[in-house]
C-alpha cells in the first residue's frame, strides 16, 4: 500500500527539460501535476511558503501554484542563483529574481515555466494550452481571432484548424505574458493578430493591431516557437534584450 507521503509527493510530478531553438541561457521545464494526490503538506516538502492568496483557493488551484514554483526552483539553481521567494503582484504578474525574467503556465495536469538573465532576453512569455475540441473552437474562435486571421488559419492545411486555433490563442496568452511587464495594463485578443503559422518549422508572427506603449506601434511584429506534449501546444516569445 502506498503511504500518504509516497502519495502526496507523487503529486509532482518528475522535471522535464524543454527545448526551443533559443539562446541557452533559456532555460524551460515542465512536469505533470496529480491535484488527487495533492496535500497542503507538499508546501513544507518543497521548501515553498503558500501565500494568503492560496489560503480560500481549491485544491488544483494551489497545486498549479506549487507545481510552477517547483519548476522555478529549480531552473534557479540550474542558473546557480540562490533561493528566491516567486511571489506575485497585486496584479497577479510573478516577481521574478533581480536580473531575470521569467513565464509560467499550466494546464490539465502540467505545468511549466522558463527563466532566463534579462541580458539575453528582456522578457518572456510561455504558455500551455491542452489542444481545443471542435465544438469549443467553434464557440471560442470570434473571441480569439479576427475574421482575416480566421480566413488566414483556414488557408493552412499542414495541420487541423483546431489545433492552429489553439496555437493562435497560446501564441496571444504569451505575447500577453511577454509585453505585460513593459505595457502594464490588460489588453485584449483583439490587440494583436497571426499573420503566419510556419507548421515545418514549428513558428509563428504576431502582429500588434492597436498601439500598446511609445515603442509599441501598430504593426509591431513579434516571431515565436510552439511545439507539442501529448496533446497539448506550448508557446514560447522571448524578446531580445
Amino acid at each position: 500500500m502506498i503511504s500518504e507521503q509516497q502519495r502526496c509527493q507523487d503529486a509532482i510530478g518528475t522535471l522535464i527539460p524543454v527545448r526551443f531553438n533559443t539562446r541557452p541561457e533559456l532555460l524551460i521545464a515542465s512536469c505533470q501535476f496529480d491535484v488527487s494526490r495533492y496535500n497542503d503538506t507538499l508546501f513544507k516538502h518543497y521548501g515553498i511558503t503558500m501565500p494568503d492568496s492560496l489560503l480560500r483557493a481549491v485544491p488544483k488551484r494551489r497545486c498549479e501554484y506549487l507545481a510552477g514554483r517547483v519548476l522555478f526552483q529549480q531552473l534557479l539553481q540550474e542558473h546557480n542563483q540562490p533561493a528566491w521567494p516567486l511571489l506575485n503582484t497585486p496584479a497577479g504578474a510573478p516577481l521574478w529574481p533581480p536580473g531575470y525574467t521569467g513565464s509560467v503556465s499550466h494546464s490539465d495536469g502540467t505545468a511549466i515555466c522558463c527563466l532566463c538573465p534579462t541580458g539575453v532576453y528582456q522578457a518572456t512569455g510561455i504558455d500551455i494550452e491542452t489542444i481545443l475540441s471542435t465544438k469549443t473552437g467553434t464557440d471560442i474562435e470570434q473571441l480569439i481571432l479576427q475574421p482575416a486571421e480566421q480566413h488566414l488559419l483556414r488557408q493552412l492545411t499542414a495541420v487541423t484548424y483546431t489545433e492552429l486555433l489553439t496555437i493562435a490563442f497560446s501564441a496571444k496568452e504569451s505575447l500577453y505574458k511577454a509585453l505585460y511587464p513593459q505595457v502594464q495594463r490588460f489588453f485584449g485578443f483583439e490587440d494583436a493578430a497571426i499573420t503566419n503559422i510556419k507548421a515545418e518549422t514549428q513558428q509563428f508572427t504576431l502582429c500588434l493591431t492597436s498601439p500598446l506603449g511609445p515603442q509599441l506601434s501598430t504593426d509591431t511584429e513579434f516571431h515565436g516557437h510552439y511545439s507539442y506534449v501529448g496533446q497539448q501546444v506550448i508557446s514560447l516569445i522571448a524578446l531580445p534584450a
